[in-house]
């Protein structure tokens, strides 16, 4: 989990890395944006090395203000929903027990794992965010190259990658690429390092990144990009005019793929 970035050494010990810290301010902003509607958003686990395994232990619920218990349950299970489908890219299953529900992922081999909870007791409601929220979204998008990571929780969603000992030429043309796709309001980065170009795809490709966009000396000469996607293999070739539409398409592909093949292996 260090060559990652999920994990960090910090005082002796290990604690979340950047790349974890990164993921979980996404998660953030997606709760709140899911729950906007309703009075009170469900409190997320404190982000420690702890969640990013899988657990069997039971979503730990914190009692919740409503007037209506009933219907505020109803309103969470909807954010739980929009929170899975519109930025986790996770199938779900609901359970109701009277009032009460829980929200699992499917997973193969039937070794599901809870998202959420909410319990309702006469008029009072406690509901759940689990702490197996990262662990599990990381588990269940992961191959066997590392990380793959939902671009609309990708700390970073898109690098830029130039051969070493780049020309001016090349350089010049991949950081005007890359101010270009930042005004797209992608987060990216251009790898200056002087590693191989296969290092450079390695690195982010076990580091989840979605979109790694190359460009070497016929590239530069021709204004076009290759594009790899982390979710599966082969490349596009890309040019310069309608690149930020282009980007932003393909973010929206690599989600929607994303969430499509967690769903087959679910039901796997």
């Amino acid at each position: 989990m260090l060559e990652t970035g999920l994990l960090e050494r910090s005082n002796g010990g290990l604690a979340p890395g950047p790349v974890a810290r990164g993921i979980w301010s996404r998660i953030e902003e997606a709760v709140e944006s899911c729950f906007s509607d309703a009075p009170e958003a469900p409190a997320l686990p404190e982000l420690t090395p702890a969640v990013l395994e899988v657990t069997p232990e039971p979503t730990e619920v914190v009692p919740m203000a409503a007037a209506s218990p009933v219907d505020a349950a109803a309103q969470q299970l909807d954010g739980v929903r929009s929170l899975a489908a519109r930025w986790l890219a996770l199938p779900i299953e609901a359970a109701a027990d009277g009032e009460s529900w829980s929200v699992h992922v499917p997973t193969p081999g039937g070794d599901d794992w809870e998202l959420a909870r909410a319990e309702v007791d006469g008029d009072q409601l406690a509901v759940g965010l689990s702490a197996d929220l990262l662990g599990g979204l990381l588990a269940t998008h992961a191959d066997e190259h590392g990380l793959v990571i939902p671009p609309r929780l990708a700390p970073l969603q898109a690098v830029v990658l130039t051969p070493p000992a780049a020309s001016s030429d090349v350089m010049n043309f991949a950081e005007k690429i890359t101010q270009r796709i930042a005004a797209a309001d992608v987060s990216v980065e251009l790898d200056r390092s002087a590693d191989a170009l296969a290092v450079k795809h390695a690195r982010w490709r076990r580091r989840g990144v979605p979109l790694r966009v190359e460009i070497g000396p016929d590239e530069a000469s021709q204004r076009e990009m290759i594009a790899y996607f982390r979710d599966q293999e082969g490349t596009l070739r890309f040019g310069v005019m309608g690149m930020r539409a282009r980007v932003e398409d393909y973010l929206d592909m690599i989600q929607q793929r994303l969430s499509l093949r967690a769903e087959e292996r679910g039901a796997a």
